[in-house]
């Protein structure tokens, strides 16, 4: 286990960025659209100028994205960019479908590759995470009502018969409501 953390913690990263073309393209954007024109990785390969192993990584990478992946981002990131209307109903969109509020999106789609991830539906669903936060609070309220209690010197049968008799006030308490 320990070597698995340290090869984590010292991998070798990139030291330097991708190089770009006259257009601005990395080598790998250069070959998803070869390989959405049709083409092999072992054509790619030379017209891209990368080796045969990493276009054959690059061709793995793209069979799993969705088709047209690559258009829809930057069309919507042109639009997001250059329309104030478009962009503000697509943020009202975006946090009524996930439940969340406009500044939360906003907040959420500043960070890097946001965009990219809400495309390929990779958000966390925000309303069932709040409903886990909130059952796992209820549970630990419980959990430290119930170390209180033993702690007391409260019988666990003792215990069960407080608790049947809180919960019944509390069920008359919004019944008389």
């Amino acid at each position: 286990m320990i070597p698995n953390i340290l090869r984590k913690l010292f991998r070798k990263r990139r030291g330097y960025p991708p190089e770009r073309d006259v257009f601005g393209q990395s080598a790998r954007k250069r070959a998803f659209q070869c390989f959405n024109q049709g083409m092999k990785p072992a054509q790619v390969a030379p017209k891209v100028a990368i080796s045969t192993w990493t276009a054959g990584r690059y061709f793995a990478d793209w069979g799993k994205l969705p088709r047209g992946l690559e258009a829809r981002y930057s069309s919507l990131k042109y639009l997001l960019k250059h329309s104030a209307v478009f962009k503000q109903k697509f943020l009202d969109t975006i946090a009524q479908g996930l439940g969340m509020s406009v500044p939360e999106v906003t907040v959420r789609l500043q960070k890097p590759w946001a965009l990219k991830q809400l495309l390929l539906g990779q958000w966390p669903n925000y309303i069932e995470e709040k409903r886990q936060r909130e059952a796992q609070a209820h549970l630990d309220a419980a959990l430290g009502f119930v170390k209180f209690m033993e702690s007391c010197g409260m019988s666990p049968e003792e215990l069960r018969l407080k608790v049947q008799e809180s919960m019944k006030r509390a069920l008359n308490k919004r019944r008389a409501k």
